[in-house]
């Protein structure tokens, strides 16, 4: 699914963007005022500002620049509107590129920055009230979804307090993208819905265009694929209208997601690769990779091998590079954000200090000094040990999904033959079977635990496909101890499937003679002992010319991690047998409740 979370940030001096005119017909237009009105004073820096505020929906590298330029004229002038202004979109703008610890850092400059600007309080109010909103944002994109609703309602209750029906349009979207993204899609929809109303009854015009999309993503979500199709084509009409490129992007391929699960493949392909387009038009990378998962199975049912073979490659070169570039980063962000935390705790004890001074007495600053003192040495000493679990957490997932990229691309050299030789039967029997194999293991990187169950079925599929590509040079088993219930037992998601890797390509590929790979799983107490052994060429035959496997060694860090974070005895042990290899990797039995 792919949702698009509103950046409210139109307050102070931000013109009314998304008004009835196009976007690019108002960015020419400010570009034109800004080179007519070249004096250094207000003016020009709320031309810029508002220019910034447009430019982060279609070119945010430019509006970075341009926002940039803006806050340091602000500085200059000491106009503390301005500078509020800046920093608060500087927020807005960082979240965009998906830099979430630079964007928090910028929201709580902001918030500390409106305590000295002069203006009426009712929109000093309403001021703290988007950085709220824009926090939560941030929130949500760091799938911290308990802080995101907790900040949109702080939001919501400051709009609300105003009378802003707008500005709560806005909130309630954010607050709707919220609860989607945590799986409630019935609150979900009941917040876009009032959203809708509130946008009807001030006619903005950009939460119409949220209102749409959000429905088609709650539909699409929902499996009601006609329903999710009508949303879709009222947002996109709209979109177009505006000139929002990421919206136009997000909402076709919204759209041929749509129509590949109604079985239309013809249609989403069009759409599919309109939306691609677009998305690398202005560089919306993960959308890209989103995208070309879906384009190369929709080629793939067209029986277009070659194009699905190209972009199934594609897309795992593009996978590996968003985790490289990105997933890795959030361990970095989610320790930021921390710190983040902390100095918005800081942040608003300094609002707090700054108004008793002003307002009080020196004894009663002296008392809610050393009160929010006593709160934030506590609320530190809390967040300390939830911040270490979820830091561990995150490095977890991170290292799963690095898994996978390395998992396809590996299993993409196997149909090239076929398509080489124009083998069409057999192309079409690996394709389908590699496309079975690619969203069982996509849906399962997501999870924290499957069952076992789940595990030797992906086992089995990329068993089979690597038995085909080696002519059957090998044959494999499956034992389970009759103790242990597949179904309820759950273990790490692609936890063996290194090993199993690691068996065929080192072990089988210049083995002579029949091969043989046995996977057991049997009980240990309370652990879990499963078990990959092969007769293959064994590891002191590969070790010199194949090196340290990538995948082993993520999985001993897995590992690792799942001992730190359950304070388990997990562990991985590799025997060199006579003939072959036995991994034997020891996990805490979990089973879930039935």
């Amino acid at each position: 699914m792919f949702q698009k979370i509103a950046l409210v940030a139109i307050f102070f001096v931000t013109p009314s963007v998304f008004a009835q005119q196009p976007m690019d017909k108002m960015i020419d237009s400010l570009r034109t005022d800004l080179s007519q009105h070249t004096k250094q004073d207000t003016v020009r820096a709320e031309n810029m500002i508002a220019l910034g505020d447009l430019l982060q929906r279609t070119d945010a590298k430019q509006a970075l620049a341009i926002t940039q330029q803006a806050t340091d004229l602000s500085r200059k002038l000491q106009w503390e509107r301005g500078v509020f202004s800046c920093l608060r979109q500087l927020g807005t703008i960082y979240a965009a590129l998906g830099i979430y610890d630079k964007a928090i850092e910028k929201h709580l400059q902001s918030m500390t920055s409106l305590e000295k600007v002069k203006a009426d309080p009712k929109k000093k109010i309403l001021g703290k009230a988007t950085v709220y909103n824009n926090l939560a944002i941030c929130y949500t994109r760091m799938r911290m979804f308990d802080k995101s609703i907790a900040a949109n309602k702080k939001a919501i209750a400051l709009f609300q307090q105003m009378g802003d029906d707008r500005m709560l349009a806005g909130g309630y979207i954010n607050l709707s993208s919220a609860y989607m993204d945590s799986g409630d899609l019935k609150l979900a929809e009941s917040t876009i819905d009032e959203s809708y109303r509130l946008a009807q009854k001030t006619e903005y015009i950009i939460a119409y265009l949220y209102y749409f999309s959000n429905k088609g993503n709650i539909r699409n979500q929902q499996k009601k694929y006609p329903e999710a199709i009508a949303f879709y084509k009222q947002g996109l009409d709209l979109a177009q209208k505006l000139g929002a490129a990421d919206m136009v992007a997000e909402i076709t391929i919204a759209l041929g997601e749509c129509y590949y699960y109604s079985g239309q493949y013809a249609q989403a392909r069009e759409h599919l690769e309109s939306g691609l387009e677009t998305a690398k038009a202005i560089d919306l990378g993960s959308l890209k990779y989103q995208t070309l998962g879906i384009l190369a199975e929709t080629y793939n049912h067209l029986k277009i091998y070659d194009r699905a073979y190209t972009t199934y490659k594609d897309f795992a070169q593009l996978r590996d590079s968003i985790i490289g570039s990105e997933k890795k980063e959030e361990i970095a962000r989610k320790e930021v954000q921390f710190e983040a935390d902390k100095k918005q705790a800081a942040a608003e004890a300094e609002i707090e200090r700054q108004k008793v001074i002003r307002y009080g007495t020196i004894g009663g600053s002296a008392v809610l000094l050393l009160s929010g003192f006593l709160l934030f040495t506590g609320y530190r000493r809390r967040q300390s040990s939830e911040h270490r679990a979820a830091v561990a957490n995150l490095r977890t997932r991170v290292l799963r999904l690095q898994m996978n990229p390395h998992f396809i691309f590996n299993s993409l050299n196997s149909i090239s033959d076929y398509i080489g030789k124009n083998d069409i039967k057999s192309a079409d029997y690996y394709l389908a079977k590699f496309s079975k194999l690619m969203r069982g293991t996509l849906e399962n990187s997501e999870e924290t635990t499957i069952p076992l169950a789940d595990e030797l079925k992906m086992l089995d599929l990329y068993m089979q496909l690597e038995a085909v590509r080696l002519n059957q040079k090998f044959t494999f088993e499956f034992k389970v101890d009759p103790d242990i219930d597949p179904e309820t037992t759950l273990v790490p998601p692609l936890i063996l499937q290194p090993f199993v890797e690691n068996s065929i390509w080192h072990g089988m590929t210049d083995n002579q003679g029949p091969g043989k790979i046995t996977i057991e799983a049997t009980r240990r107490n309370d652990m879990l002992q499963c078990v990959v052994e092969d007769n293959g060429s064994g590891r002191k035959n590969t070790a010199k010319k194949d090196g340290k496997s990538y995948g082993v060694k993520i999985t001993k860090d897995r590992i690792e991690l799942l001992n730190k974070m359950q304070n388990t005895n997990a562990s991985v042990h590799l025997v060199d047998l006579d003939k072959g290899t036995r991994v034997e990797v020891l996990l805490p039995l979990n089973e879930s409740e039935v």
